[in-house]
């Protein structure tokens, strides 16, 4: 979805809307994220002498990764917010981005969006914690600490095992 500055009237407020397709190298190396199956977006924006407001509101159905199980989950987002640009340097701040070109790109601002709107820790439904496993177990802090006061062997009880005869 792009915006040309220079085809904008000051003070006057545009609507579009769409679909955006994202390219699956985008998110080829993520852990969280499979895919975004669905992105449908609602941007309305006017200028304002040397700031360009842009309202988006994305409604998305992404695939993500089960932190418990590796399997997909079905993740249905909803994301509102509000972005600015300028091509003025001196304008620019934590809550304005410097964009120098007429055109401007908000596909990756709308995929920053999403990307900064997904849970950290995607459980699908029904999962648990696994409790063990090859070479591990989880434990809670408290059995973590009755299992270290219970046991009473030092730590060089392993050399008692160790053959040193030659």
């Amino acid at each position: 979805m792009k915006i040309n500055r220079k085809s904008l009237v000051p003070k006057k407020s545009y609507s579009e809307s769409g679909m955006i397709i994202f390219d699956s190298k985008l998110f080829a190396k993520r852990i969280d994220l499979k895919r975004i199956d669905e992105c449908e977006v609602n941007i309305t924006y006017e200028n304002f002498e040397d700031i360009l407001r842009v309202r988006v509101k994305v409604v998305a159905n992404l695939t993500l990764i089960c932190s418990y199980s590796l399997e997909d989950v079905a993740f249905r987002l909803s994301v509102k917010d509000e972005l600015s640009f300028t091509d003025r340097k001196e304008l620019v701040n934590e809550n304005i981005f410097y964009e120098p070109h007429q055109i401007i790109d908000l596909n990756p601002y709308i995929f920053g969006l999403i990307l900064a709107s997904i849970p950290i820790k995607i459980v699908k439904e029904g999962m648990e914690l696994p409790r063990d496993g090859n070479g591990y177990r989880v434990l809670s802090e408290d059995k973590l600490q009755k299992e270290r006061l219970s046991h009473k062997d030092s730590p060089f009880d392993i050399l008692k095992d160790l053959d040193l005869d030659d």
